[in-house]
């Protein structure tokens, strides 16, 4: 399996990390500490302009027939950055669902995306806080020809922004039964749709829905109870691209700790002299590679091989969920007393460290469906 990056792919990196180095100071996240409701990210419209809004979709909907190998250099990217973009909520995870509507709810939603004029969000996560989707107690039921949906969502990315959501909903079965998931598109104009704010310490765009709403059978998509499947298959893509994410995430604040061991200065030289950091930074260098080998042999499975994605991405999301906060701990520490201060950029990397460990799963959850789907 390739686990380097091509030469195209090089070059989107580069495009990718030029664009956020003029476009995205990472001291902007700051202007959101005191906001209920973060803005929406301003990074996005540039970013369609170049056209990655579409890179994942079909060409038959105005995409760019990309692969998850080259979304995940440029997630790596915004990772590195915090950049607080949709690109993994609406173009990576999303509009991967949407390629199994109607074609009346695909051609509207699926080049809204591409264009750059609509995000549109899942919304699996329930407030009894399970990683197992067939934990869904959210219920859709047939009341004249039309689907009820009666629930409730939370942890909702990108949802305060969101035109429209994917919801799914029990249409048969019990809680903890796979069989009996159906999938709903609702946009959020729509009556008994209520969203409020959801405060997160690492300043994203979250929201919780309450939801008593109406949709008629275009809004379904795929066939009734049987959503479970393309779920999970969403749910690996989008493991995949946050782990991207984490990746450059601890690249960038492993590559900020380097430059202090480098210039910080104790007995007359510079700390990074000291054996003991040596080995620490060391260590920290070794984890980072091995979280990239992970992501990108996840991204080309992805792309080459779907129906293996499932172990490759719960390795991906474990290693980088624990890698992630380790070179952060580090990190402050190496820093010392001006690494736990709000002024200084460690903190916020922290903060994006806890938030997407505990995201889509932990790295303990991921290690145990690891071992299950491996057979251990």
């Amino acid at each position: 399996m390739q686990l380097r990056i091509t030469e195209d792919q090089h070059m989107l990196a580069k495009t990718a990390s030029d664009v956020l180095d003029s476009q995205w100071p990472i001291d902007a996240l700051r202007t959101f500490n005191n906001a209920i409701t973060p803005p929406r990210s301003p990074l996005w419209s540039k970013l369609t302009e170049l056209g990655w809004s579409a890179m994942l979709l079909p060409s038959a909907h105005g995409g760019l027939d990309m692969n998850m190998a080259d979304a995940v250099v440029v997630l790596e990217a915004l990772g590195s950055k915090l950049a607080p973009t949709p690109l993994l909520s609406t173009v990576v995870t999303s509009a991967h669902l949407l390629n199994d509507a109607n074609a009346i709810i695909a051609d509207q939603w699926l080049t809204q995306i591409a264009d750059g004029n609509a995000i549109v969000t899942l919304a699996h996560r329930e407030p009894h806080n399970s990683s197992e989707l067939s934990d869904t107690v959210c219920e859709a039921k047939r009341v004249n020809g039309s689907w009820r949906i009666i629930g409730s969502k939370s942890a909702v990315r990108d949802g305060m922004h969101a035109d429209a959501f994917l919801i799914p909903a029990r249409t048969s079965g019990l809680r903890g039964q796979r069989e009996g998931l159906s999938l709903f598109m609702v946009p959020s104009n729509r009556t008994g749709l209520h969203r409020t704010a959801q405060s997160r310490i690492d300043h994203r765009d979250c929201c919780c829905l309450n939801l008593d709403v109406l949709v008629d059978d275009n809004h379904l998509i795929g066939d009734v109870d049987m959503a479970i499947q393309p779920l999970e298959h969403a749910l690996d893509r989008c493991r995949v691209g946050l782990a991207a994410e984490m990746l450059g995430g601890m690249s960038a604040a492993f590559d900020m700790t380097l430059d202090y061991l480098k210039t910080r200065t104790q007995f007359n030289q510079p700390i990074g002299v000291f054996q003991a950091l040596q080995h620490r930074a060391a260590r920290l260098f070794i984890d980072i590679e091995l979280c990239r080998s992970s992501v990108m042999a996840a991204a080309r499975v992805a792309s080459e091989n779907p129906e293996r994605l499932a172990s490759y991405a719960s390795l991906a999301k474990a290693r980088c969920s624990e890698a992630f906060l380790n070179v952060c701990f580090e990190s402050i520490q190496m820093h010392g007393g001006i690494g736990m201060t709000d002024e200084h950029d460690a903190g916020l990397y922290l903060k994006r460290a806890q938030v997407d460990a505990a995201s889509l799963g932990n790295a303990s959850w991921h290690r145990s469906r690891w071992a299950s789907l491996r057979q251990y």
